[in-house]
């Protein structure tokens, strides 16, 4: 079993595309298959970080390849769910999302290549990606319940103050990871590191 902490977060990276082109389809068998991904995506998630805990297979690839599989997944599925006419979804939480995930990933590569440290996930960063996957999962289900039932519970303002919520959540997660390593930052813009 060496080796299968890595393996989920891999897999969680090649479902991002698969979940958005499922969404954008239109097929409800494609939007139950992309709601199934939603709940693969979250379990292996959870599981990889716990496997690799408990078999004490902590490594610097899971620490790199575990937030960027979530932000393909997230970035995407947020992208696809958006691009719908039928969610009605605001550009601008989308947008605000989209450079918090650019600027963190970023900000880890910085500190990678100046101080050959991995920045490790916040408790707040995991939250923040916990709300964005409970939202992506609300969507998926209001979007195939519309497409069994004829049911739309998709354009209430609702949703749209859910999405503005977790784009604000998701801009606050990143106080934490530049408060605790703003001075390797900031070394790294001089050019003090090593």
């Amino acid at each position: 079993m060496k080796g299968l902490p890595n393996q989920l977060t891999l897999l969680r990276l090649a479902l991002a595309p698969c979940y958005a082109a499922l969404v954008l389809s239109g097929h409800a068998w494609a939007t139950m298959a992309a709601a199934a991904m939603v709940i693969a995506a979250l379990i292996t998630d959870w599981l990889d970080g716990y496997l690799a805990r408990r078999w004490n297979q902590l490594s610097d690839f899971g620490a790199c390849f575990d937030p960027i599989a979530d932000k393909a997944f997230v970035l995407s599925a947020l992208t696809a769910l958006a691009g719908l006419p039928a969610t009605q979804l605001p550009a601008a939480p989308l947008v605000i999302i989209i450079l918090r995930e650019l600027l963190m990933t970023g900000f880890r590569v910085v500190i990678l290549i100046s101080y050959r440290q991995v920045v490790a996930a916040e408790r707040f960063g995991k939250m923040k990606t916990s709300l964005q996957f409970i939202f992506i999962a609300w969507v998926t289900w209001l979007l195939l319940v519309d497409k069994i039932y004829d049911i739309n519970y998709l354009s209430h303002g609702g949703l749209n103050i859910f999405f503005w919520m977790v784009a604000w959540v998701t801009l606050l997660s990143a106080l934490p990871y530049l408060w605790k390593n703003w001075r390797l930052l900031k070394d790294s813009w001089n050019g003090s590191s090593f």
